[in-house]
Order: structure tokens, then C-alpha cells, then sequence
């Protein structure tokens, strides 16, 4: 027997249309297991299960076991992020209405992250039985948007801590684009790598289309790749072509008509949209024709509906597409652009995701980026599972080959800055004030920045920031911080500008200090007080996770409110 103690990896991919999990043993590395066999999936075989749930008196229900369902929570994933302005969709209202009282959106991603670790935990007792399971340690890695932000996925990794896929210390988030990244270059021949290559991924999934550009950076013992220009991204996923689809067919076949249509026979009609001519249409000039079942539609020739179908033309099906396809368009020709500015050529597209699956998606690219610029168009194999396999596969090795990585927004902290004594603008005037420990003319509302957009992080190295302050000696030691952003490329000093805003709120707690290893001074008053300084702790791993530092020693105490 081998003393090397092994255990599983689990790769989660929790999306917003469907989520996806992949597994392996560390003793057999290379064999990367994707879970294809979902409870009331009917015996079919598909890498994901859709991401729904349904709430009843006594319970609830999710993926499979709700596809056919009308009244049921979709999208559940954009929910946890408002910021990226998808509540405008009718769907997403309607979703937002079933939830039950009571519960946040957070609860509802609890709720299905629990009944997809039960099914992992029951698949993974299948393959190696009970006893063998309950003692090999289990470590799960969840993927999210590049693009989301840091509120989104502080309240994602809150809810892996409640599930139980590891705590805030331990559980690894990775951006969806550097999980497909991990997957598509191991797939890529070694001998078809080189150094100084540089990739352009396109993860486009359901709600979001996320975009990173990387440059290799070494191919042995391991490769390595560094980031070569901020990521980008944007709510253009495919289901907003679900949502032209749906709307549409409302004008083509009217508004009576469409209202008319029964719940369920509305759902048989988007699910052979989304599963069919989403994926299979790709402009070819030989079809001119398509149909699509809409049941319980009468017919209507100037509807183009006929025996319970409904004739879409080659052209309409671009008006449907285009859209959105442009929009994901626009953004990998904005890093293709940063790329060459950076005085690097593309040497390849890595389109990946589920949308990526899409036909149309791969002809628009091909023609009008990659041909025009000689960049090759990659779909890597499973393209689908890749985020799922490359969160895994990263698991297994244990480090990022991303060594570097670019800051996408400036992170600073609200604080009082020492005053010049100059008038300055009215509106700072009221800010000034004399500081009654030390007599010194302060300003407060001030952003000091200590990571700035474009700065190369890495997400095993915390920044750090000193924090000086006065405290009375009689005061509790809680110290309260504000951590703000910009996503601009300039940096206000003025926290009032209305292009920086709140993170979260920090509560840093210097009672686990001992207090005689604070530095005591007297004020002017005579009275004594406190002279603190520490460093905030600030790890950027897809999440922020803070701690603080004092005299050389490093604590946890560190709570976030993420605004």
C-alpha cells in the first residue's frame, strides 16, 4: 500500500441556465470523471442538469425534476448580482416573484447547491462505495463570473460555507474563463504551444459572457500563463436569445394568440428552441426554413403556422441572434485590440461554454474576427463541461498555472488624510477638522488606493495596507473600515465621486490583541490614548478574504457586510 494520502477533487460549475460537476481520484489524475446521470433525467446522459427549482408546501424540487414545470425559479444565479442590470427581463421579474417568503436569493442558491452536493456525494458512493468515501477527504472547487462582482461572490462563497463544500479559509473560488483556460490548453497538443503564444478565451454560458486574455509564459515542468490585459465581460449570454425568441414569436403570432398558449405548451416550445435550433443554426444559405412546434396555436398562414408549427425564416433567425452575437462580438475584438496594443498578436480564440456550442456564434467569429486578423477559431471537445473539467484539473494541481493576474477594478480605503491647510473646494471645507489627540488639521472622506486597475495580483499573495489611528483608552477595540472601488482607470481622491462606491463595510477586532502590546501616548489633554498600527490583509482569489496583521502576527478577525 502507498503511504500518499489521496482524495477527490470536485469540480462544481453552478450556472445560470445549468450546472455542471466534474471529479477525480488523486491516484488516477488523468482520468477526469464528468457527471452525466441526474435524478429524474430519465436514463439520458448530458453533462449538465438545468438550474431550476420549485418550491411546494412541503418541500422542493430541482433540476430535472422540475424541466417540465411552468411555474418554477430560473436564473437564480443573476439574482445574487444586481448590479449587472438583468432585472429589466420579464422572466427574471417573474422568478424574482416565486420566491418564497422568507427567502433571499442566497437561500435559493443554498437550496440548490444542497441537492447537487447530495447527488455528487451519491454518485461518488456508487463508483467507491460508503466506506471508502466516508474516509477519503473531499475538496470542491466552484466557479464564478469573472465579471461578477465582489458582492456576488462573497454571498456564492457564503452559500458553498452553508452547504458545506468548505469554509471561507479553504474553499476555492476560480473564475469561470480561467477554469475553461485550464481545460482547452491541456487539450490544445503540447507540441502546438509555445512560449510568448498568447489565447484569448471566450466563456460564453448562459447569462454571462466572460473573456480573458493569456500569454504563455513557460511550457515545462508545468505550464504557466500570465494574464496580458484586463478581462472583460457582460450579461450577453444565450439566454438572451431566449428571450428574442420568445418575444418574437409574441409579434409574429400576436398577443391574444400568445397569451392564449398553455403554460406547459409554452415550455415545449422554448425547451426545442433552446435545445435544437439555438444550437444547430448557423445562417447556412441551403436552409432557408425553419420550425419550431408551437402546440396550442391555431393555424395562421400570414403567422407562418401551420399543423402546430410555426416557419422562421433564415433571415428572422439572424434578426433574433444578431443582437446578442454582436455583442459577444464586440467584446472579444475589445481584447483582441488590448492584446495588439500591448504589442502581442492573438494566436488563437478559445471558445468555450454553452453558448459556445452554438453554431452561428462560431461562424460570426470566424468571419468577422479571427479570419480577418489570421487568428484560429478553438472549440475545444465538451466544450460544455470545460469550465466543470477545468475546475477539477486545477484542483489536481494544486497551484494556478495563472501567475499573474490583472487587478479590473482600483480597491482603496475610506479614510483621513493629514490637511495642507489650503482652502481647497467649498465642498471639502466641511470635511476639515482638528484632530483632538493630536491637535493636527485632518480632512476626512478621503480614498486611499492601494491596488490599482491593471495592477498584476496574484491570488496567493496578499496586499496588505497600514492603518494608523487614535483610540481613547476606554473605547473597545473594534475598528470600523469601508473598502471602496473605482472600475475607472483614474482615482479620485474625493470618496464622494460618483464613480467610486462601497464594497463592504470592514469590522476589524483588536480585542484578540493583547492590549499592552499597543504603543500609549498622551494628548494635549493629558488624557491617554491608544496609537494603533496595523495592516490590512486582503487575498484576491475570486473572492475577497480579509485579515489583519499586527507586530508580524497574522489573525482572522476580519468580518465583511459587502454592500
Amino acid at each position: 500500500m502507498s503511504g500518499i494520502a489521496h482524495s477527490l477533487k470536485v469540480g462544481i460549475d453552478f450556472g445560470t441556465t445549468y450546472s455542471g460537476v466534474a471529479w477525480a481520484h488523486t491516484a488516477t489524475p488523468h482520468e477526469i470523471n464528468v457527471i452525466q446521470k441526474w435524478p429524474s433525467g430519465d436514463n439520458a446522459t448530458t453533462d449538465k442538469v438545468p438550474t431550476e427549482l420549485k418550491y411546494y408546501p412541503d418541500g422542493y424540487k430541482w433540476g430535472c425534476e422540475v424541466s417540465l414545470e411552468v411555474e418554477k425559479l430560473v436564473w437564480i444565479k443573476l439574482l445574487l448580482d444586481p448590479s449587472q442590470d438583468s432585472f429589466s427581463d420579464e422572466l427574471l421579474a417573474k422568478t424574482k416573484a416565486l420566491i418564497p417568503p422568507g427567502k433571499e436569493p442566497v437561500h435559493l442558491v443554498i437550496d440548490f447547491l444542497t441537492k447537487l452536493k447530495a447527488h455528487i456525494e451519491d454518485v461518488l458512493e456508487g463508483h467507491f462505495g460508503k466506506a471508502l468515501l466516508a474516509i477519503t477527504p473531499i475538496e470542491y472547487f466552484l466557479t464564478v463570473p469573472a465579471v461578477w462582482s465582489d458582492s456576488a461572490k462573497a454571498q456564492t462563497l457564503y452559500a458553498a460555507e452553508v452547504v458545506g463544500l468548505g469554509t471561507k479559509n479553504n474553499l476555492r473560488l476560480i473564475s469561470e474563463p480561467e477554469a475553461a483556460a485550464v481545460y482547452s490548453l491541456k487539450a490544445i497538443q503540447p507540441n502546438m504551444l509555445k512560449v510568448t503564444d498568447t489565447f484569448v478565451v471566450a466563456d460564453c454560458g448562459g447569462g454571462t459572457v466572460d473573456l480573458i486574455s493569456y500569454e504563455v509564459t513557460r511550457l515545462e515542468p508545468k505550464l504557466e500563463v500570465k494574464e496580458c490585459v484586463i478581462g472583460s465581460g457582460g450579461m450577453c449570454g444565450s439566454t438572451y436569445i431566449n428571450r428574442r425568441f420568445e418575444a418574437w414569436v409574441k409579434n409574429r403570432i400576436g398577443v391574444t394568440q400568445f397569451n392564449n398558449q398553455r403554460p406547459r405548451s409554452r415550455v415545449h416550445m422554448m425547451k426545442h428552441f433552446e435545445e435544437f435550433l439555438k444550437r444547430k443554426f448557423a445562417d447556412d444559405p441551403s436552409q432557408l426554413i425553419y420550425h419550431c412546434p408551437v402546440p396550442g396555436i391555431k393555424d395562421d398562414e400570414f403567422a407562418g403556422v401551420e399543423d402546430g408549427f410555426l416557419s422562421i425564416s433564415r433571415a428572422e433567425m439572424r434578426e433574433i441572434f444578431d443582437p446578442v452575437v454582436n455583442d459577444v462580438l464586440k467584446l472579444v475584438q475589445q481584447q483582441v485590440a488590448g492584446v495588439e496594443a500591448c504589442g502581442r498578436k492573438v494566436s488563437a480564440v478559445l471558445l468555450v461554454g454553452g453558448f459556445g456550442a452554438s453554431a452561428y456564434l462560431k461562424v460570426r467569429l470566424k468571419s468577422d474576427v479571427c479570419d480577418p486578423k489570421m487568428i484560429a477559431l478553438m472549440n475545444p471537445v465538451n466544450a460544455w463541461s470545460a469550465v466543470a473539467s477545468g475546475a477539477c484539473q486545477r484542483g489536481l494541481e494544486g497551484v494556478s498555472m495563472v501567475k499573474n493576474q490583472l487587478a479590473r477594478r482600483s480597491y482603496g480605503v475610506l479614510c483621513v488624510m493629514k490637511h495642507n491647510g489650503t482652502a481647497g473646494a467649498k465642498g471639502q471645507r466641511k470635511h476639515v477638522f482638528v484632530d483632538p489627540m493630536t491637535g493636527e488639521l485632518k480632512i476626512d472622506n478621503r480614498v486611499s488606493w492601494f491596488i490599482k486597475k491593471g495592477d498584476i495580483i496574484s491570488e496567493e499573495k496578499a496586499v496588505t495596507y497600514p492603518f494608523y489611528f487614535t483610540l481613547g483608552m476606554e473605547h473597545n477595540l473594534f475598528v470600523e473600515n469601508t473598502l471602496l472601488a473605482c472600475e475607472m482607470g483614474n482615482f479620485p481622491k474625493n470618496a464622494k465621486n460618483p464613480h467610486v462606491f462601497t464594497v463592504c463595510k470592514l469590522k476589524t477586532n483588536l480585542n484578540v490583541v493583547p492590549r499592552e502590546l499597543f504603543d500609549k501616548r498622551i494628548a494635549e489633554n493629558g488624557q491617554p490614548y491608544y496609537h494603533i498600527q496595523f495592516n490590512l490583509s486582503m487575498k484576491i482569489q475570486n473572492a475577497l478574504v480579509f485579515a489583519f496583521e499586527f507586530k508580524g502576527k497574522t489573525y482572522s478577525s476580519v468580518e465583511a457586510t459587502f454592500a
